[in-house]
């Protein structure tokens, strides 16, 4: 069992705090708006329990037919300590804004090299 039986709140008031402020529908999702080439699109995140005491961190953002955060889950450990789970969300955090960054609507936002 964790030691940090609100890993879930933690990990939302992380990503929170690194820029997904949005609401997305359910109060443990947070949610961050990306201004593309094809306009403005969101992405999701979240956290749950694990069967084993870990938890997990996801996301979901729909791009050039599929869901491009679907390979960033993050996992923390059963009886992580705050430090474990803020690397946790920090690891998801930049895994996520490059996923998105990479997709075709956001390179198309990039100024070209001349």
């Amino acid at each position: 069992m964790s030691l940090q039986p609100n890993v879930p709140e933690k990990v939302l008031q992380l990503l929170r705090a690194g820029g997904w402020t949005e609401k997305a529908g359910r109060d443990d999702f947070v949610a961050k708006h990306f201004e593309t080439a094809v306009g403005v699109k969101a992405a999701s995140a979240w956290c749950w329990p694990g069967d084993d005491g870990r938890h997990w961190i996801g996301g979901s953002y729909y791009s050039e037919g599929r869901d491009v955060l679907a390979s960033c889950g993050v996992c923390i450990f059963a009886n992580a300590d705050d430090a474990s789970i803020a690397a946790a969300a920090e690891r998801f955090l930049g895994l996520a804004q490059r996923e998105v960054e990479g997709t075709y609507a956001m390179r198309l936002m990039r100024p070209s090299a001349s």
